[in-house]
């Protein structure tokens, strides 16, 4: 819980140090990092003997906090395509991946609600209905998670082999908004994967302990819970602490790779186009690398390409 607690208020200071306007777009992680702190605390006045029902608020906590902290990569995958102009390169439309992927977890967070609510029930029938309900629940989940990782990985293959945007990916893009590793996009595209990675070792693990009942040695040791639940999920939130996507990624799209980019990068090649602007023509619309002179550095910063 304390954990939690440390990654939730590091996350929020993270987000509120930000110049304005904020990457509202990363609300969802210290969201569901809080979430995750709280419903810890809970299953510890739990397990003190406190609290009547204080089962059904942990199990909703613990249940729903991942599925925020699992939107905010479907939401960062977004936010790369848009960064690198490379929507073509994701296997579902960026306009539909969102969607789609939230109505998954939507699905997945209400039938884990309902599921829960028939567990606190009293009536042996009811209650075993309610795990099926949850145990569903989460089985949705790790399924769609997986095929969110198969997008992700698939996403930089296509980027890297294709022609139009196989530069971006070098190490003298002018994509890379800074000097060092918190502001290359590319380690943005690493910690999602490891992210979900984690999310996706404690679904199975949630899905093996309803699966085998509140019997069963995998759900009587606080030990499985921890290793294989808590542990993933602090690692997933804990590595965007210090890779704050918001300093590498460009969510407007603003950014284009003026020819002095191109040349200071070491880029050679065609220089690409963003949202229908070529960059011949982009020198007397884009200002300074930025579309309309706008910088879109969260920090306020100066565009600097590598």
């Amino acid at each position: 819980m304390i954990v939690y607690a440390i990654l939730a208020i590091a996350l929020w200071v993270r987000y509120f140090k930000m110049s304005r306007p904020r990457s509202k777009w990363m609300r969802w992680l210290p969201v569901g990092t809080t979430m995750m702190s709280i419903g810890l605390g809970i299953r510890i006045a739990r397990r003190n003997g406190t609290g009547a029902w204080s089962f059904l608020g942990e199990t909703i906590l613990l249940l729903s906090a991942p599925c925020a902290i699992i939107a905010q990569n479907y939401k960062l995958l977004s936010v790369l395509s848009l960064h690198l102009d490379a929507d073509d390169c994701l296997i579902i439309r960026r306009s539909f991946l969102m969607p789609l992927f939230l109505t998954s977890d939507t699905i997945t967070f209400l039938s884990q609600l309902a599921g829960t609510a028939m567990q606190a029930t009293t009536i042996s029938d009811i209650m075993q209905y309610g795990t099926y309900v949850t145990l569903g629940g989460l089985i949705v989940q790790a399924v769609t998670l997986a095929t969110f990782i198969t997008s992700w990985f698939l996403f930089r293959r296509r980027v890297e082999r294709r022609s139009l945007h196989d530069q971006k990916w070098t190490d003298g893009s002018p994509y890379v908004l800074g000097y060092n590793r918190s502001t290359d996009f590319r380690w943005v595209w690493w910690c999602i994967g490891f992210s979900c990675l984690c999310c996706l070792i404690r679904a199975i693990y949630r899905v093996a302990e309803y699966a085998s009942g509140f019997d069963s040695y995998l759900a009587n040791h606080e030990a499985f819970f921890y290793v294989f639940d808590s542990i993933p999920l602090a690692l997933s939130v804990g590595v965007f602490i210090y890779f704050w996507p918001p300093y590498a990624l460009d969510a407007s799209g603003a950014i284009i790779p003026t020819t002095s980019n191109v040349e200071m990068s070491g880029v050679k090649g065609r220089i690409p186009e963003v949202r229908g602007f070529s960059a011949g023509a982009g020198q007397g619309v884009f200002q300074g690398g930025y579309r309309n002179g706008r910088n879109p550095r969260p920090d306020g910063g100066p565009f600097q390409p590598l």
